[in-house]
């Protein structure tokens, strides 16, 4: 007789076999179990439980739209469904949740270089989870990002494979030119912006340019790119008692916007248009 339970849970799969070998199935992704087996002797004679051995399933692959705040993520630890990539035996290098200096709080995803690297040779980089829409050629990857070094550079890259043992194809390099402030990043994943048309993972790389240095990640979206693109890097200016100037980048090519207005924390379509 085997148990399978939810680890700190009463939640239970039962089975039993008549040989030494069995598959549990319906086990649910991302769920930590406990095992337990014991001896069917006859009817009403059971031996003592063994156990338990306890393991993790792995994530479930993802499509588009997919987000991660890295907020409901254990604080020291490899974000789940993430996998870290270091290819130095440095203990105090790592890719890790963090609890300070995010863009939107309380977390965020950091890479830490230490030292003990070759920069010209060794990776310190976080692996997302399968995206297996990927392949479509037509989704984009947006987050924001910043570092403790203006040293460093933020590689972004696909690869076939989350253990780090596949090829890694680049598809973009953000440079940063002041530390600690975070900037909004969008990076599409097509063909004619490198993508090879077959990697499910992406990649994010601290480029070890600075000893001792973050470069962190927050708030990072996967999503199919849309027809009609959001304005992007909203700025206000020469603010006075009765008004103030708005300034934005255009991705699109757009030549209307609409713009709309009210008191601190109001709800998108409850506010006041202007133009």
């Amino acid at each position: 007789e085997i148990s399978a339970c939810l680890v700190g849970s009463e939640m239970c799969i039962r089975d039993s076999s008549t040989t030494d070998t069995v598959g549990i199935g319906n086990l649910v992704p991302t769920t930590t179990y406990d095992i337990w087996i014991r001896e069917i002797c006859r009817r009403g004679d059971t031996s003592l439980w063994l156990g338990p051995i306890t393991f993790e399933m792995p994530c479930a692959p993802y499509t588009a739209r997919f987000t991660e705040d890295f907020d409901n993520q254990t604080v020291n630890e490899t974000p789940q469904c993430w996998a870290e990539f270091k290819t130095y035996n440095e203990a105090n290098a790592y890719v890790e949740v963090i609890g300070n200096n995010s863009f939107s709080n309380p977390n965020h995803l950091a890479m830490y270089s230490w030292f003990n690297y070759n920069a010209a040779t060794d990776t310190l980089a976080a692996i997302s989870p399968e995206f297996t829409d990927m392949v479509n050629g037509n989704t984009e990857i947006s987050f924001y990002a910043s570092s403790s070094s203006t040293n460093n550079d933020l590689f972004i890259m696909t690869t076939d494979r989350q253990d780090g043992t596949g090829n890694f194809t680049v598809i973009d390099t953000i440079d940063f030119t002041v530390i600690n402030t975070y900037g909004q990043h969008f990076v599409e994943l097509t063909t004619a912006n490198g993508y090879n048309g077959t990697d499910e993972f992406v990649v994010l790389a601290h480029s070890l340019g600075q000893t001792f240095s973050f470069v962190r990640i927050d708030d990072f979206t996967y999503d199919t790119i849309p027809s009609c693109r959001a304005p992007r890097s909203l700025v206000s200016s020469n603010i006075s008692s009765n008004d103030a100037e708005l300034g934005w980048t255009d991705p699109a090519g757009a030549s209307s916007w609409q713009i709309e207005i009210d008191t601190l924390g109001f709800t998108t379509g409850t506010g006041f248009d202007t133009v």
